[in-house]
């Protein structure tokens, strides 16, 4: 299956195709057997399937609606094989070989811009300020993010580049295990849970633990964090973090700094 991608924007390599990252299922198009495969090695045969090439193993994205940050809300038409989902081909199922050849290979295979089997669209970026300006405008339009892809060069020099987001909020527990915190708005639900890194360690051991419910050890909302994510997801009233990470400790913030317009 595809490797993990870099996601340092500074190690593209020149010249670029940069294209827009749907959000969805990574999967390859096994076309000896008719299947899609995902990364856990679920196979699924959707109407669609018919449209794929006959005798090219080709890879993509598999997703519902328009695709543009609604992993959450599509989970359930992903799990139950949806006939109304899509699959958008973003390259041939070759790790090493270079994506220029890649998009000769993809573009006889002839597939359509648009419908529910499609091909990929992208630009080519020739400098760092038109990867940027282009990465900027796939965020903008509300995509998962950005892949950049050199052209002569194969899938282990693509880079993931995602918008996100910074939030402060307040370290409010701390799971029971020890591993991770939970963070949100002081007398409000918790946004998420992140793992502790460097000065947050440390100011862990000065939190008064204040009680315990089924999962954390409750604190003195003491401590604002700087977290990272990728936006967020309301379900049930209940809102979260998508894929919260630390970033640092807001010394210069109190608890009190919050807005709690953001519990509501």
């Amino acid at each position: 299956m595809i490797p993990k991608m870099r996601t340092d924007i500074r190690q593209a390599r020149l010249p670029a195709r940069i294209e827009p990252k749907y959000d969805g299922e990574f999967c390859v198009w096994d076309y000896k057997r008719g299947v899609l495969v995902n990364r856990f090695g679920t196979t699924r045969a959707l109407p669609f399937c018919s449209r794929l090439p006959k005798a090219t193993k080709v890879m993509g994205e598999l997703y519902w609606g328009d695709g543009k940050r609604n992993f959450y809300e599509a989970l359930s038409h992903l799990k139950r094989n949806d006939p109304a989902l899509n699959f958008v081909v973003f390259g041939v199922y070759d790790l090493s070989m270079p994506y220029d050849v890649q998009l000769g290979l993809l573009k006889r295979l002839d597939l359509p811009k648009e419908g529910q089997v499609k091909m990929i669209e992208g630009s080519i970026a020739v400098s760092m300020g038109e990867v940027e300006a282009l990465t900027a405008l796939f965020s903008h339009e509300g995509y998962e993010g950005s892949v950049v892809k050199p052209l002569p060069l194969g899938l282990s020099h693509w880079i993931k580049v995602k918008p996100f987001q910074t939030i402060d909020l307040a370290v409010l527990g701390i799971v029971k295990n020890k591993n991770s915190v939970s963070v949100g708005v002081p007398n409000a639900l918790p946004y998420g849970h992140i793992v502790p890194k460097g000065d947050l360690l440390d100011a862990l051991g000065n939190m008064a633990i204040v009680g315990t419910d089924k999962e954390h050890y409750l604190v003195n909302p003491s401590v604002v964090v700087e977290v990272r994510h990728l936006g967020f997801i309301i379900s049930n009233g209940k809102i979260s973090l998508r894929s919260p990470q630390f970033e640092r400790v807001r010394y210069d913030l109190s608890p009190q700094d919050i807005d709690k317009e953001r519990g509501k």
